[in-house]
């Protein structure tokens, strides 16, 4: 997820939305976290949230990126993630392709917990009509590969970012604007732009109408961005710095039922 602000500041503007960490978490958060960056030769390392499983051996997981530059399909080079459930010892989540991708999205499960754990595939419905498939291996997927179909899903739909708040360089290097004042709307979806896009992309308000809820507190100034279709990912917007950042706390599974609350 895309931060700029410390740790610290992303949980407290956070807190009334339930993304809390304990004491003892952001302490070996805070001392976990840059050395995984140094080991794994990234520019930047943050806490990119948590999915929850249902043993409650929940698993931490960090976004390591460095510089980035637009290309015709996207952002490019992709970020890496990371995976603990202990906040200290941190391994390497493998990216996944396509087909991994579509067979994690047959499961409705929550996960459990249990890294080598091994998912079997439903297995095809036919056609009515069609004869009947030879004898074949149910497919199978292990949990960290679920994880990464997950993250790149969760990820892709909801990362936000301030529109203005990056610049491309000569390069078409994507950079932080320095001389960014904040945007001029900071309650309308029109004022957020999706990471994955560039400077350039495409707004929250043009996604699937009503998949987001935006709610500002002028007391406060700050903007809350929650996604209904990954129910757990809350973006804030802070005016006053100006600051922003992101998490997302939850199952990982995406509301299939959003187009019936439409």
């Amino acid at each position: 997820m895309v931060h700029q602000c410390s740790l610290d500041a992303a949980l407290e503007a956070l807190a009334g939305q339930g993304l809390v960490l304990s004491k003892e978490q952001k302490v070996i958060l805070e001392c976990s976290l840059p050395c995984k960056q140094t080991e794994a030769g990234v520019q930047r390392l943050s806490l990119w949230g948590k999915l929850i499983t249902r043993s409650a051996k929940d698993y931490l997981i960090a976004e390591g990126s460095s510089d980035q530059f637009v290309a015709a399909a996207g952002l490019f080079p992709l970020s890496r993630y990371y995976f603990s459930q202990d906040g200290m010892q941190w391994s390497d989540l493998d990216p996944v392709n396509a087909d991994v991708t579509a067979r994690a999205s047959l499961l409705t499960s929550q996960l459990t917990g249990d890294p080598s754990n091994l998912y079997l595939l439903p297995e095809k419905m036919q056609e009515e009509g069609e004869a009947p498939a030879a004898p074949q291996k149910r497919k199978k997927i292990t949990e960290l590969q679920r994880i990464s179909a997950m993250i790149q899903g969760i990820s892709t739909l909801t990362a936000l970012v301030p529109k203005g708040s990056q610049l491309l360089d000569a390069k078409n290097t994507v950079k932080t604007n320095k001389l960014f004042a904040g945007v001029q709307y900071p309650e309308k979806l029109e004022s957020y732009l999706h990471a994955k896009d560039g400077p350039d992309g495409a707004n929250a308000a043009e996604d699937v109408r009503n998949t987001w809820a935006i709610q500002r507190d002028p007391t406060k100034q700050q903007t809350i961005c929650r996604s209904l279709m990954y129910p757990g990912y809350t973006f804030f917007y802070d005016e006053r710095q100006p600051a922003w950042g992101d998490l997302y706390v939850g199952t990982g599974l995406r509301n299939n039922d959003l187009i019936f609350m439409l």
